[in-house]
């Protein structure tokens, strides 16, 4: 990150964003494929996360406050990610809205960790196995490799 050019304290906050904003751009100039992966072993690991936001998803509007104040910087991120990534050329995306690559994302992933085990407990590889939280992984950066209009070669995972 450059350095400063005043030497005005800046508040903390703006700081934080700073660097997030930074780190995402890093991430996503390396084709989003860290922050997907990412995302997807956190909601994993965390399974009540994607219950909480799935339940409150479900509120038709009347979500908390405090989801949407969370909620805002993600938001933001991600608009100021996709314009940067156009004017560098990274991202050709398929939509210019990212609202809908965030949702696509993220709802998959959630739907997936809290909302399919209702449906194929039966089953004998439910959707919390390892195995099928890697198919997840690889078709959800397949999915986001698509909506950026990414057509480069793929990395490879370590």
């Amino acid at each position: 990150m450059p350095a400063r050019s005043d030497s005005s304290p800046r508040p903390r906050g703006e700081e934080t964003r700073a660097h997030i904003l930074a780190a995402a751009e890093t991430l996503f100039a390396a084709r989003g494929y860290v922050s997907v992966s990412t995302w997807v072993d956190y909601v994993w690991e965390r399974p009540s996360t994607a219950q909480l936001l799935l339940r409150e998803s479900g509120r038709q509007g009347q979500g908390s406050d405090a989801l949407t104040r969370l909620a805002r910087p993600f938001l933001e991120l991600l608009h100021e990610t996709f314009a940067e990534g156009r004017r560098q050329g990274v991202f050709q995306p398929i939509t210019s809205d990212p609202i809908h690559f965030g949702s696509t994302i993220v709802g998959s992933t959630i739907f997936f960790v809290a909302g399919m085990p209702s449906f194929v407990s039966h089953l004998p590889l439910g959707p919390l196995s390892r195995e099928q939280l890697e198919i997840h992984r690889r078709d959800t950066l397949r999915v986001a490799r698509r909506l950026l209009g990414l057509h480069g070669p793929r990395p490879v995972r370590t």
